[in-house]
């Protein structure tokens, strides 16, 4: 499965286009459609895996302006690790900052 076969905004699947992503991992692939349809899930798997961008990208997707309500918590053991995780989010959110509306990231 490809990221463009994803129920996503068309600014979003541009902006994984420009990251050089193409196919989702096995990873990916369970867990953003679960993540999308509001599941809760816990993932775990080796490094390199996808972890992050299965759940930024669903994420990223669901931050609207009529959408105010949304919270997210991302627990991680080591800073090294945060910084990672909120590289991820900037690289990913970067279609927002393009549009019209304003996020924090």
């Amino acid at each position: 499965m490809h990221f463009d076969e994803l129920n996503i905004r068309d600014d979003l699947k541009a902006t994984i286009k420009n990251l050089g992503l193409n196919t989702l991992t096995p990873v990916q692939k369970e867990a953003i459609p679960a993540i999308m349809n509001g599941k809760d899930v816990i993932v775990q798997a080796k490094t390199g895996s996808g972890k992050t961008i299965s759940f930024v990208l669903p994420v990223i997707q669901k931050l609207e302006s009529k959408n105010k309500n949304l919270k997210v918590l991302v627990i991680a053991p080591t800073r090294e690790l945060c910084e990672q995780i909120a590289t991820v989010f900037r690289g990913v959110g970067a279609c927002l900052q393009k549009s019209k509306d304003s996020y924090a990231l």
